[in-house]
């Protein structure tokens, strides 16, 4: 009887070490896996969020699609811009001359509401693209609108920081 309780419990002792054993090699696999995705995503310099989760809030507006003055054209990776709805150049030369009016470099203060006005008549990252284009080159050619947006919207010591709301609007419109 004695010698029937031992296999008894070295039974279950067997039986509960597998299976914890088990659970636990589950688990270190999963978590595994879900660190290679997070990792994967950090490591994505094509994509938007992959260049964006390296930047500080404050650069975030250079790794956009939006203002990235080729990805109207061609796209980056396997981002594509909608087709459908693009400007027309004279129009994408148009706000990109409004973006530079309101800068304010005549007055030495750049007017944020106006600009961030000017922003949200652009429906899609694409064109936004457009306008960075036309900003940027010619005729125009009055250098990058990202850098300059990112100057005219840095919140001072008695002014609000408009760069927060500028990165979340961009990078909620569309391709």
């Amino acid at each position: 009887m004695a010698n029937t309780k031992g296999k008894i419990i070295i039974g279950t002792v067997l039986v509960a070490v597998t299976g914890l054993s088990s659970f636990l090699i589950y688990r270190s696999l999963r978590n595994k896996r879900i660190l290679n995705t997070i990792f994967d995503k950090l490591n994505d310099v094509t994509s938007q969020e992959g260049q964006q989760a390296t930047l500080s809030d404050e650069d975030k507006i250079k790794g956009s699609y939006g203002f990235d003055p080729n990805f109207w054209k061609q796209g980056r990776g396997n981002a594509k811009p909608d087709t459908k709805k693009l400007n027309t150049s004279a129009r994408a030369r148009e706000l990109a001359k409004e973006f530079n009016s309101n800068m304010g470099y005549d007055d030495l203060l750049s007017d944020e509401t106006k600009l961030m006005a000017t922003l949200k008549k652009h429906k899609s990252q694409g064109q936004l693209s457009q306008t960075s284009y036309a900003y940027s080159n010619a005729p125009l050619s009055y250098g990058s609108l990202a850098d300059e947006l990112q100057t005219a919207l840095k919140g001072g010591l008695l002014e609000k920081d408009y760069l927060s709301e500028l990165n979340t609007y961009v990078t909620n419109l569309p391709l």
